[in-house]
């Protein structure tokens, strides 16, 4: 029992190490509003680029028809078949983005489009809210005129604490093996 009570202890100590290491550190979102005015356009590339602090919002082509087009940086028109996508910059990860289209029609249509990476979309009258656990590309389905973005982040990396890692002296967190003190 006094053993039993010991491992017991052991583990339940390790789980707070972990915790403490910053594999349940407590993280704040915080919220960016894109400047689109700030956009600059290529016409090598054909696209669009947005940069914010937490991250850098590309439109290209994709096998659309149209491509970007300069006009459209502080009013993005994205067209279908264009590829938008948001890239977190180093020590941010995204959580979510709302878009703000012109007409509750065209946000209707960014929510039909196609994303990837486990990202979703929700639609309420003009607004798009996607949910998103890091980077993710849409492939748009229908062409939405956009009036705003916002992006939704948690700033800094957590250190990670690796089952194998011995330096605590406690064993095998995943197997439940454990060292003598």
């Amino acid at each position: 029992m006094k053993q039993h009570l010991l491992l017991n202890l052991r583990a339940l100590l390790v789980l707070c190490m972990i915790f403490v290491i910053g594999g349940g550190s407590l993280a704040l979102a915080e919220e960016e509003i894109i400047s689109l005015g700030n956009g600059t356009y290529s016409s090598s590339d054909q696209q669009i680029v947005w940069e914010g602090t937490s991250c850098t919002i590309t439109q290209s082509r994709g096998e659309a028809q149209t491509p970007p087009g300069s006009s459209y940086i502080r009013t993005p028109r994205w067209y279908k078949n264009n590829v938008i996508s948001f890239s977190a910059k180093a020590n941010y990860t995204l959580s979510s983005v709302t878009v703000v289209a012109t007409s509750n029609d065209y946000a209707t249509e960014l929510k039909k489009s196609t994303y990837s990476d486990g990202a979703s979309a929700s639609v309420s009258s003009s607004t798009v809210t996607i949910t998103t656990n890091g980077d993710f590309t849409i492939t748009m389905g229908a062409k939405s005129f956009i009036s705003s973005i916002s992006v939704t982040y948690i700033k800094g990396t957590s250190p990670t604490l690796k089952s194998s890692d011995s330096s605590l002296g406690f064993g095998n967190v995943e197997t439940g093996s454990y060292k003598d003190l």
